[in-house]
């Protein structure tokens, strides 16, 4: 049970250390101006919508409202479009296939009845040659 109390001892020794460390950087950091500055309109603006919420709850509410609708009709429309791109894609995978498809019809079609044109053309040609 001795080990268990030392290990207690131990972690609170360790989060008090980092606490102090944050609580010194915090400190450290609210020298640079930029820092300060950005600090005091972060908490500004904080303080005015709790206060505005505290207010008036049913305004807050109702933006809350408002901006969940929008966000719910931004991801439905990025669903769509989603939705669009893939079909378009589906379609591109088969155009290589039609397109294959082509070739070999037009392939067959030139070796077997091609064919008889080419000897006929070879004939002629020695002929005309001789």
């Amino acid at each position: 049970m001795e080990n268990v109390g030392q290990g207690y001892r131990a972690n609170s020794k360790l989060l008090k250390g980092l606490m102090y460390g944050a609580l010194a950087g915090g400190v450290i950091a609210m020298f640079d101006r930029n820092t300060r500055q950005s600090f005091m309109d972060g908490g500004g603006r904080t303080f005015k919508g709790m206060k505005s919420f505290l207010t008036n709850p049913l305004e807050g509410v109702t933006k809350m409202g408002e901006y969940s609708s929008r966000l719910r009709s931004q991801i439905e429309e990025i669903s769509g479009d989603i939705n669009f791109i893939s079909e378009k894609v589906d379609e591109l995978k088969e155009v290589p296939i039609q397109v294959a498809e082509v070739v070999m019809d037009t392939k067959d079609i030139l070796t077997h009845e091609g064919s008889t044109p080419n000897r006929a053309y070879k004939t002629s040609a020695a002929h005309t040659m001789h």
